[in-house]
């Protein structure tokens, strides 16, 4: 978050709480709340963004991130990102984030294109991989008008596979293409998790958090005097 958005937040917070003598519970922290959870929404739109670019936006739903929570634990004020636990997307996010090592074996191997951390447990194709690879394909199909030409790197991936699947003569067998493919070659890291935490969680982040400090502390001030003065 850049130094001007920052101070928007916190001269706005300053202007509710110090000009009514709102008073503030000792606990409270509503300035660095504030800031937390509009560091959250900035981690999900950089999020968002990178995996456009990066051509990993589909139906599984990567882009949806949990909202952003802010809650207190103890002395500590905790911000809540990413996807939720019990979501489809925290079981397979980070095969896309770092990659997974294709086997290289097989028909004009390209492996060393996937840098990963993760491997295959199996050079089988699984008919669930297949036909999942299938549908995105056929989703793919019918996702880009043949007339646009100012394509993002999603749908570039998108006429491909789609131009791909209109043209096959068996389109089972494609799934099977695909997914055959994927296993040799690997998927490629795009870090994208981990770039949106170090554009958004970064130093910058930091002083932001402590400039929201002196602010949280003012309004305190403020909230007692107004209190004695009342």
């Amino acid at each position: 978050m850049r130094k001007q958005q920052a101070q928007f937040i916190i001269d706005d917070f300053l202007k509710r709480f110090k000009g009514d003598y709102t008073k503030v519970s000792a606990k409270d922290l509503p300035v660095i709340e504030g800031m937390l959870l509009e560091s959250g929404k900035e981690f999900n739109d950089v999020v968002e963004l990178l995996l456009e670019q990066n051509g990993s936006v589909d139906t599984g739903g990567l882009q949806d991130l949990g909202i952003p929570n802010v809650y207190a634990e103890g002395d500590n004020v905790i911000l809540e990102v990413g996807y939720p636990l019990n979501s489809k997307q925290i079981k397979y996010y980070d095969f896309i984030n770092k990659g997974v090592v294709g086997h290289g074996k097989g028909k004009n191997p390209k492996p060393n294109k996937a840098s990963g951390e993760y491997k295959f447990r199996s050079t089988r194709i699984s008919p669930l991989m297949a036909d999942a690879l299938l549908k995105w394909a056929e989703r793919a199909s019918l996702s880009i008008t043949t007339d646009k030409v100012d394509l993002s790197e999603t749908q570039r991936k998108r006429r491909k596979v789609g131009t791909a699947f209109k043209e096959a003569n068996d389109q089972k067998k494609l799934g099977y293409l695909i997914a055959g493919a994927v296993k040799r070659d690997g998927i490629k890291a795009t870090y994208y998790f981990d770039q949106a935490v170090e554009k958004v969680f970064n130093q910058q982040f930091v002083e932001n958090l402590e400039k929201a400090l002196k602010a949280d502390l003012e309004i305190k001030i403020s909230s007692i005097n107004g209190s004695n003065n009342s």
